[in-house]
């Protein structure tokens, strides 16, 4: 039975992109679901010129994410930033996530893209309501700059990609 792909957005209200299924008699409910943060929070431990800030997420989610569906947690536009293709991880959540080689407590960086991934380790579920709590370390340029104002957040899954939301 042929499927169809549909995506809508709004001003008001986001909505992800959900694969709809035919029924037995030709109908089926449309169903849409809103983006699943619960919250959604990125600080930094320091603004100030030369010195090293920690930047730290705090997320949660009403819906599960797991390892197995390809789930990893997108932080873009981390602009004035230049790290390794792994970074260390710090945090209460940061032993859920495996750089791009499996290495718990590591996140990966994308210099091109100015963008962090954080990427559920083999066998790591997080269920729905439950807190994530991850951060990295980064190092100020020595001179004074503009905080980020389109850093986005977003939960990417294997077969769709939630909406980024601004931070």
């Amino acid at each position: 039975s042929p499927s169809i792909s549909f995506q809508a957005e709004s001003d008001i209200l986001p909505y992800l992109p959900q694969e709809i299924q035919k029924g037995e008699d030709a109908r089926a409910p449309l169903l849409l679901l809103s983006v699943p943060f619960e919250e959604k929070t990125v600080e930094q431990s320091s603004p100030l010129a030369g010195t090293v800030n920690t930047i730290t997420v705090f997320v949660q989610f009403n819906v599960a994410i797991s390892h197995r569906n390809g789930n990893e947690i997108v932080l873009t536009d981390v602009l004035y930033v230049f790290l390794p293709d792994s970074v260390p991880l710090s945090g209460a959540s940061a032993d859920k996530f495996c750089d791009a080689d499996g290495v718990p407590g590591r996140g990966v960086w994308e210099q091109a893209q100015a963008t962090m991934r954080f990427r559920l380790c083999p066998g790591q579920n997080v269920t729905g309501k439950t807190r994530i709590h991850v951060g990295f370390d980064v190092e100020n340029p020595f001179r004074s700059l503009d905080s980020p104002e389109n850093m986005r957040l977003s939960i990417v899954d294997s077969s769709f990609d939630f909406v980024p939301q601004l931070v």
